[in-house]
């Protein structure tokens, strides 16, 4: 069981919280929102067990929040230079971001496709050539 940080709490980061749960990990929250939407979104990973109020600091990042973490997992949106991320790389805790997350979980291979433009037109492109292949695929995206 590892102490997992994770830094964000949008639709992303509750997915991650509840897959690192599910894994057997410690979640740990840290989320710099403190609204009515957070609050809400926590109850339920309260109720599901998947998080500890212990656990969870809102309305600001600090340092002393990640000095036990033995992995950071953050959100798109989390700024490299931030509090959190700042601190667990001083202190050598490894930071990924979520799609690292899942797909180091993920049981299957994956062909995944970045970029700025033309992601979709690739994407389909693989998928067709996988299938012309006979490989059973599926092709997804965001």
């Amino acid at each position: 069981m590892k102490n997992v940080i994770v830094v964000g709490l949008g639709k992303s980061g509750i997915s991650a919280c509840r897959l690192l749960s599910r894994r057997g990990d410690r979640v740990f929250i840290t989320e710099v929102k403190d609204d009515v939407n957070t609050r809400f979104s926590l109850q339920s990973l309260f109720e599901e067990g998947v998080v500890q109020e212990s656990n969870v600091e809102l309305g600001s990042h600090t340092k002393d929040f990640v000095k036990d973490a033995d992995l950071m997992v953050v959100s798109p949106g989390v700024r490299s230079d931030s509090v959190p991320v700042k601190t667990a790389r001083g202190r050598n805790i490894p930071v990924i971001g979520e799609m690292e997350l899942g797909y180091s979980m993920c049981p299957a291979p994956v062909i995944a496709v970045t970029g700025t433009s033309g992601k979709t037109t690739v994407t389909t492109l693989i998928g067709k050539m996988l299938a012309s292949a006979g490989i059973d695929a599926v092709v997804c995206g965001n």
